[in-house]
């Protein structure tokens, strides 16, 4: 399984695109591969664990986008193993090896592992939290402190990983009910007579194992949280204001675009197929008594409250509900070793009737056969999808069709005959200066819309780092810089215009002295 999902993620790794966070996040970490530090000077709107577990490849390779590309794809197969034993753990084999498919065949969930981008390593380390979660009846404390821990990291990854405390909250509490109940069955028969004996509060070792998880959880939150942030500790208000309040401030001015985020959701059709499976298996699991597909239905309502109220939605978003729904096809769907043989042995009876001819080992057939091609279906569907990527691309994509690859060429080329190797650029397109191997102001790597209409970044603060003598150019590529009120006319009586591409697209270089 594992050696398919590598192959499936070898296949575009160096693929070329037109992804605008993917340039921002390489241009951050070639900022502190120049040994420059995470939120002073550069500006990361994401939590730090992100830019710093992508740092390693980036150390011992180069600032490359194919080394920070193999950090997402080793934090993809983690996940893929992760989801492995907790569908095992719930569901069992059949159930393991089924949502270890999904997700590592899911289109979204495969394009993300091969994009410089928070979803994949937060859903990943997502993922092992709630695994370690499914554990808490045999290691209690020792699964919860984990449990703590991996949630912690995916919300340092990504800030909607908090998602994953929904489906870990309902499997504390189906091992408490589990607890109680064993502690029940021991009472005598004379002290479980009586309506009160069945609805009286949960024993007292119980309430105690409960404080037990939570307490266990927490801590592993706290500790796996000061860990990350005690480098930063002299930087928490700069950290704050770039991760908390730059999203807070999003959220208002945004507000209008939260009526659109269903209509995003129903636009992301490559995810089609797993919504199906994934609804399929939670009314084949409620029929089938399969109770923890309950965890799965809370992880599936926690993500899409999340999403429906997330401020822009963009399609990558859509990761997050990916585990949920890869967990209730298999959970609800896969033959356990259990019931296989009830199950099948029911199929022969009805199909007996049509053909005595027919034996037993037909039933097994026809359940493994659907299961089959109900998979196969799925694999199909993406698999048209991932060949076309990234030079043609279904329309839920949340980019942009990819921009001619002779213009990217020339731009590139440009920069590097225009600037030298020591000049800094400043542009709103980073993808571009990262090809052309030129590097970028670290308080400029993030020139999102997001950040200019919430304020964070103003016409006078991009202004003031242009005029340092350090910055050779500018270039204007996705209109961002537009909503910078006054900036180009700035740029224009400071600069030269050197090339222009179209539609806005101008590459300005600096006076000669």
């Amino acid at each position: 399984m594992l050696l398919l999902a590598l192959l499936l993620r070898l296949w575009h790794l160096s693929a070329l695109t037109d992804n605008y966070d993917e340039g921002v996040y390489w241009a951050s970490l070639r900022a502190m591969y120049e040994g420059h530090g995470l939120f002073t000077p550069v500006f990361s709107s994401q939590p730090p664990l992100f830019l710093l577990s992508l740092y390693p490849l980036v150390a011992l390779f180069g600032p490359t986008m194919l080394a920070a590309r193999w950090g997402i794809v080793c934090f993809s197969l983690i996940g893929i193993l992760a989801m492995y034993l907790l569908a095992r753990r719930l569901g069992g084999r059949w159930a393991g090896a089924i949502a270890a498919l999904l997700l590592a065949c899911d289109y979204l969930y495969l394009i993300q592992s091969q994009t410089i981008q928070a979803e994949a390593p937060s859903v990943a380390l997502m993922i092992a939290a709630v695994a370690a979660a499914a554990y808490v009846n045999r290691y209690p404390w020792q699964a919860a402190l984990l449990s703590g821990a991996a949630t912690s990291l995916a919300a340092l990854e990504k800030l909607f990983a908090v998602a994953a405390i929904a489906p870990i909250m309902v499997l504390f509490l189906g091992c408490l009910i589990a607890f109680e109940r064993a502690r029940r069955s021991e009472e005598q028969p004379e002290q479980r007579t009586g309506l009160f004996s069945r609805l009286r509060l949960p024993q007292r070792q119980t309430i105690t194992h409960a404080a037990l998880l939570i307490s266990a959880y927490l801590a592993g939150m706290a500790l796996a949280g000061l860990l990350v942030f005690l480098p930063y500790l002299n930087q928490l208000h700069a950290a704050y204001q770039q991760v908390i309040a730059l999203h807070l401030a999003a959220d208002q001015s945004f507000a209008s675009t939260v009526s659109r985020n269903p209509q995003t959701l129903l636009n992301a059709t490559t995810e089609y197929p797993l919504a199906i499976l994934g609804l399929l298996g939670f009314l084949v699991g409620l029929i089938r008594r399969r109770w923890h597909i309950l965890t799965a239905a809370a992880w599936i309502l926690a993500a899409l409250v999340i999403l429906l109220r997330q401020t822009p939605l963009f399609t990558h978003h859509l990761a997050l509900l990916i585990p949920g729904l890869a967990l209730s096809a298999a959970i609800g769907l896969a033959p356990t070793t259990e019931a296989f043989s009830a199950e099948a042995a029911i199929l022969h009876a009805r199909l007996q009737r049509i053909r005595p001819a027919w034996n037993a080992r037909v039933s097994k057939i026809v359940i493994l056969g659907l299961l089959a091609l109900l998979l196969i279906g799925m694999l199909a569907f993406n698999l048209q999808d991932i060949v076309r990527y990234p030079l043609d691309r279904p329309a839920a994509e949340m980019h942009a069709p990819l921009v001619n690859a002779a213009q990217i060429s020339q731009v590139v080329s440009d920069l590097q005959h225009l600037t030298t190797p020591q000049q800094q650029v400043i542009t709103d397109d980073q993808y571009m200066a990262m090809l052309a191997n030129r590097d970028i102001p670290p308080a400029l790597v993030d020139t999102s819309e997001v950040r200019i209409t919430t304020g964070y970044l103003t016409t006078e603060q991009v202004i003031a780092i242009a005029e340092q003598p350090q910055v050779g150019a500018i270039l204007f590529y996705t209109g961002r810089f537009g909503k910078l009120r006054g900036f180009r006319a700035w740029v224009e009586q400071h600069f030269h215009l050197a090339r222009t591409y179209g539609s806005g697209r101008n590459l300005y270089v600096r006076n000669a002295p």
